[in-house]
């Protein structure tokens, strides 16, 4: 489930799989470890952030590959939302319309979005709360 490869997934982002499709860094910036005898080695290295940030043979490419991640990251979380809004939530032997009464206003169901920002975004505050502490 990483970025690199959900936002390649013509299935959930259809055509903007192809347009915003994350590269990985090593793919972008990597460069072969020199070995001793000063031939190039199989190991693929990255140069520390700081030099891709400030060099300026890399800096172009460094805009642009942050420009992309941010971009593949919208549309993934678009579609994502857009995947749990369209999926009814089924409980395990719970009445899910008694449960979510102040959200279903009248209907028979509840959607995973709702059920997400209503349970698992707070639990996930919550843990985040005793982590700190």
């Amino acid at each position: 489930y990483s970025l690199e490869s959900l936002s390649g997934d013509s299935k959930l982002l259809g055509e903007k799989a192809k347009l915003f499709k994350k590269t990985s860094m090593k793919e972008i910036f990597g460069k072969p470890n020199i070995k001793k005898d000063g031939t190039e080695g199989k190991l693929v290295v990255l140069p520390p952030v700081d030099e891709l940030q400030q060099s300026e043979e890399t800096r172009d490419k460094w805009i642009k590959y942050c420009t992309l991640d941010a971009e593949a990251t919208w549309h993934l979380y678009h579609a994502l939302e857009g995947n749990l809004y369209e999926t009814d939530c089924i409980g395990d032997g719970v009445e899910m319309p008694a449960v979510f009464a102040n959200l279903v206003e009248g209907r028979k169901s509840v959607n995973l979005y709702e059920f997400y920002a209503n349970f698992w975004r707070p639990f996930g505050s919550l843990l985040t709360d005793m982590e700190s502490e």
